[in-house]
């Protein structure tokens, strides 16, 4: 038996991000880390999370990380085959509650592959929010995997 996810679609702002869960009420949560609290909260009680939102740049970033360290999938897509889905069904209205909508009707539709899993710690600069190389990030530049101490 094939379970399908159990897709979110999730409009990204600055300050809030606006939910559209399959068979419930449309949710808003802040953007900070108490907001991603009550979003991962929220989603515990399905299946197979799995959280679709248009590439925004930074604003999705602490999303991601939290998601990623609950294991919970997350696809960023290219806005713009999200708005050509939503013209072609007529849709030109434009707010949070609707873009959120297309967006889960897009993952519902396309079945977007989730991004690859966050590094919990990054290497070099500091940042986080890097995806993790397929090798784990111990390759590094051509350079041999092991080191000898």
């Amino acid at each position: 038996m094939i379970f399908s996810p159990d897709y979110v679609g999730v409009d990204v702002s600055k300050k809030h991000l606006d939910l559209a869960i399959t068979g419930s009420s449309r949710l808003r949560v802040s953007n900070n880390p108490a907001g991603m609290a009550r979003l991962v909260q929220k989603i515990s009680s399905l299946t197979r999370p799995h959280l679709v939102c248009e590439a925004t740049g930074s604003y999705t970033r602490l999303m991601a990380r939290s998601l990623s360290q609950h294991g919970i999938a997350l696809s960023t897509i290219n806005p713009r085959r999200v708005r050509d889905l939503a013209r072609a069904d007529g849709l030109l209205a434009k707010t949070d509650a609707i873009d959120a909508a297309a967006i889960l009707r897009f993952a519902h539709l396309m079945h977007p592959d989730p991004d690859p899993p966050l590094r919990s710690k990054c290497r070099g600069n500091g940042r986080s929010g890097a995806p993790a190389p397929p090798d784990g990030g111990y390759a590094g530049h051509g350079k041999a995997a092991s080191r000898a101490p």
